[in-house]
């Protein structure tokens, strides 16, 4: 086994800005262990201040970090607030959502990063542009998300999952509303965030992911709903859904029967669906990683791979990618003590063998990771 300890002496990172020097600092200390042969590519996280989410919580300071491909600090950068879904593209583009602390709404800013410039979005018409995964449709165009709030005829308010495709010059492209094509009804549970409950406002999608399914058209996860669902981007249309109250497909080979307020869904090349099963809905609740082969003419979901930690139970947060040797990294989300004795990242062969792990200093908050070429 290898450790290394990042953090106890004065470090020179180079950045794609600049050249960065810091000194010691609790704030900015991680530990590594590396067990054996670890997939290509650097990995991308964030660090969050809980008491932007919590005001009880305690307060750290926010960051983007980059990690080597065996966990060496690459770069850190501090941020103004709670940055989260911190991506990498190949052509040297990221993005990333920022949290406006000061927001009611729980509203954010998207940042595109391209070279030498900084590109702000918002969804238009819309105060609350989401927090969650953004998703690039092309070289200058992302699909953004938010939550829409709208008042039912019976005078219950809720925030819908909207979303908005939008190019760096402005112009508007695909948008699609859950609240068009999702009944209300189907949600499991309501937001606990204050502004939410303040408001009497069920948060009853709570979409968290958006990527391409294999054949052009997109993957949703609903938090709430407990539900991937694939959807048109010609008509919009729910094509199928995975999972919750009207599941297209049984659930086969699976234990617990299936997953709920699940993060980080994407289709892989086989057309198996990698998801992150949060499992607050378990019982007892438990946090596990699990890949669905689905078969679309007997419409079942077998269970085909997973990987857990006994005991770990992450409430919200986290992400999963299947790399390109086959290895799966898991970035672990969010626990009620989050300290440094618990990874936060891990890799995993094929077998489920841990090959890498990163642990985060003390009370700070995690969101996702994932590894780029």
């Amino acid at each position: 086994m290898k450790w290394s300890v990042i953090g106890v002496v004065l470090f020179i990172v180079l950045s794609s800005a600049s050249l960065y020097v810091y000194a010691t600092n609790p704030a900015r200390q991680f530990r590594v262990e590396v067990f054996g042969e670890v997939a290509s590519g650097s990995i991308y996280t964030t660090g969050l201040n809980l008491q932007e989410f919590d005001p009880l919580l305690p307060a750290t300071q926010p960051f983007l970090a980059s990690f080597s491909v065996t966990g060496g600090l690459l770069s850190y950068r501090e941020t103004e607030s709670s940055p989260l879904a911190y991506v990498q593209y190949s052509d040297g583009v990221s993005s990333y959502a920022l949290l406006d602390k000061e927001s009611k709404l729980w509203s954010s800013r998207i940042l595109i990063e391209t070279t030498g410039r900084t590109h702000y979005l918002a969804v238009k018409d819309n105060p609350h542009t989401d927090i969650h995964g953004i998703l690039r449709t092309g070289p200058d165009s992302f699909i953004l998300p938010s939550n829409k709030s709208y008042t039912l005829a019976d005078g219950t308010k809720i925030e819908s999952f909207f979303l908005e495709e939008q190019f760096l010059d402005g112009r508007i492209g695909f948008t699609w509303d859950s609240l068009d094509h999702v009944p209300v009804e189907n949600s499991y549970t309501k937001e606990l965030r204050t502004y939410w409950l303040e408001n009497n406002i069920n948060d009853y999608f709570h979409g968290n992911s958006v990527r391409f399914a294999n054949d052009g058209n997109l993957l949703i996860s609903g938090r709430h709903i407990n539900q991937i669902i694939k959807i048109s981007t010609t008509t919009g249309e729910v094509i199928w859904r995975l999972g919750g109250e009207d599941s297209d497909f049984v659930f086969q080979n699976d234990p617990l029967g299936g997953f709920n307020h699940q993060h980080s869904a994407t289709q892989l090349t086989n057309g198996h669906i990698l998801l992150y099963d949060n499992g607050n809905l378990h019982n007892p609740p438990q946090t596990r990683v699990v890949e669905y082969a689905l078969d679309e003419t007997t419409m079942t979901a077998t269970l085909v791979w997973g990987y857990a930690t006994p005991g770990r139970f992450t409430y919200a947060a986290g992400s999963v990618q299947r790399l390109p040797n086959g290895h799966t990294l898991i970035g672990w989300g969010m626990e009620f003590k989050m300290d440094n004795k618990t990874p936060r990242i891990t890799e995993v062969d094929e077998s489920g063998k841990v090959v890498l792990q990163i642990y985060f200093p003390n009370d700070v908050g995690f969101y996702s990771a994932y590894k780029f070429e």
